[in-house]
């Protein structure tokens, strides 16, 4: 089994918390002359950064300048198969997280299958294989290459709509956790957009406990951060499984909310954002806005915390606003 994750509350959009034998905490790759070099050339490109309009991001230059002083990227990747220490391939996963911004496409390519192999591996620990797909969240989320990003988005995607009886089930929730990861920054590309919304619906649909029901709409969240509502409002194809999956089951029953769930307000809180955007999204229609709108004022009247009472009042109040403009 793959390691268990406790969500705290109010830090839905933090890192999950591991309980009992999780993930190593960060330990750098190296250290000493390696440490001294990454800090004096952080501290030169920050003196350096505003020389030109012209330069490169300053995330990208941060993570070329990291390349200094660090093994190089093939050497990471041979470490991470042959290594039978799990501390050191936790360490591994990290230093190729961190390298992943300055990679040229075909190092970019040796990431990914490499990652890859560490999931698949019956070999690897579990907790490794875990962090393995977040890392190639991770990892996408810094690539540059959008046939790269495309291909780690697909591969996430299918670990985390593995069949429940499949035995690498158990890491759909790191499969959903790396996606989330790569859903900050997606490639131009409709399909691979498509692709995450089908992902994050299906998922919450197949979840078999919280944990995996909350990663689920934690992506959903994190897409429409990333792009907006439109993509799916857009889409017939899209808003019918959203409506399917979340608005439908919430318009007829706002209770199942509460019910078993009355101390998940972080779950609820993410909720209340998701909607928002997508009700708020240019191509949203007057009826969708409508029915999100039932919800809403459905919510506050069962909500249970007072933080998120004075959200739905004041969302609710915007809303009101809205349907007075359509």
């Amino acid at each position: 089994m793959g390691v268990v994750y406790q969500v705290c509350p109010f830090q839905a959009l933090g890192p999950l918390t591991p309980i009992g034998e999780g993930l190593s905490p960060h330990v750098p790759f190296d250290a000493g002359w390696y440490s001294f070099l990454m800090k004096l050339a952080t501290a030169l490109l920050l003196l350096s950064v505003s020389a030109s309009a012209a330069e490169p991001a300053f995330e990208v230059q941060l993570a070329e300048i990291e390349h200094i002083g660090a093994p190089p990227i093939d050497e990471l990747l041979a470490t991470l198969r042959s290594s039978r220490d799990r501390k050191e391939q936790m360490e591994v996963l990290d230093a190729i997280v961190n390298r992943a911004g300055g990679l040229q496409s075909d190092e970019q390519l040796r990431v990914v299958g490499a990652l890859k192999d560490a999931y698949f591996s019956g070999f690897t620990p579990p907790e490794v294989r875990g962090k393995a797909l977040i890392a190639l969240g991770k990892c996408s989320s810094w690539f540059r290459d959008s046939f790269v990003q495309r291909d780690a988005i697909l591969a996430l995607s299918d670990a985390a709509l593995v069949d429940a009886n499949d035995q690498l089930s158990s890491y759909r929730v790191y499969a959903l956790r790396g996606l989330s990861e790569a859903a900050a920054r997606l490639p131009n590309d409709m399909q691979v957009e498509e692709k995450v919304v089908i992902t994050a619906m299906e998922s919450m649909r197949r979840a078999q406990d919280r944990q995996e029901k909350f990663l689920s709409l934690m992506l959903f969240h994190t897409f429409l951060r990333a792009r907006g509502g439109d993509t799916i409002a857009r889409s017939f194809g899209l808003m019918a499984r959203v409506n399917e999956q979340l608005v439908d089951p919430l318009e007829r029953d706002v209770d199942s909310l509460y019910r078993d769930n009355d101390k998940d307000a972080d779950y609820r809180y993410i909720l209340i954002n998701s909607l928002r955007r997508l009700g708020w999204s240019i191509s949203a229609d007057a009826q969708l806005r409508h029915r999100i709108k039932t919800i809403f004022r459905n919510m506050e009247g069962r909500e249970t915390d007072a933080r998120l009472r004075a959200i739905l009042r004041e969302v609710n109040r915007q809303y009101a606003g809205l349907a007075a403009a359509d």
